[in-house]
């Protein structure tokens, strides 16, 4: 009996790793923040690499049709044929203010891409708008005009400001393990004004 991990093994695996770390979710559009394709990648791509995981984008044709595809594969690196396949029709029809058509597509696979890896790894990565209705936002941080990529330069993450708000609804253990994925991203100064918010909410 081959003692190798299945595919369904490494990302039960990977979900646990997941489990309380906060996928911060600093863009803003259609009235709530959300996390942009490079935000996952940025977060899942070494746990991934860790667990044995990796994945695949591929575009093509649906047949008898005009219309594009995208196909992603979450597979296990040590037998690529061990995956899960997930594929779906991009619609070039769809109308977005100021986008030609070939601009609409390729934000279409851009958003595909992102729910296509969120759904197959049992991700949440937005905020629960129907159980709680759009939240209320200020203009602030970086403002996606398309359904996934921002048209201006992004403003830098405010970690120091995001972190206050976990801190409302999550515990000790949760802040502290989201800090440990983030910290690479984040620099000293930041890393040291979280850690001060932490200890004041907490205790040391």
């Amino acid at each position: 009996m081959s003692t190798e991990k299945s595919v369904l093994n490494r990302i039960r695996e990977f979900q646990k790793e997941m489990k309380d770390v906060e996928i911060i979710k600093a863009t803003e559009a259609y009235g709530y923040y959300y996390a942009t394709l490079k935000d996952i990648l940025d977060i899942i791509d070494p746990m991934l690499e860790k667990h044995g995981l990796w994945y695949n984008h591929s575009t093509g044709f649906e047949h008898g049709t005009t219309y594009n595809t995208l196909t992603t594969v979450v597979y296990n690196v040590d037998n690529e044929k061990d995956a899960i396949m997930c594929r779906t029709i991009i619609d070039g029809e769809t109308k977005l203010g100021g986008m030609n058509r070939f601009m609409v597509e390729g934000s279409g696979i851009t958003y595909f891409r992102r729910y296509h890896l969120t759904t197959i790894l049992g991700l949440t990565t937005d905020e629960d708008t129907d159980a709680s209705g759009k939240r209320v936002v200020k203009k602030e941080g970086r403002v996606g005009r398309s359904v996934e990529a921002s048209t201006s330069v992004p403003a830098k993450t405010d970690f120091v400001k995001i972190f206050s708000g976990l801190m409302e609804k999550k515990t000790k253990p949760q802040i502290i393990k989201t800090l440990g994925v983030y910290k690479t991203q984040m620099d000293n100064d930041e890393i040291k004004a979280v850690q001060k918010l932490i200890d004041e909410k907490y205790g040391n």
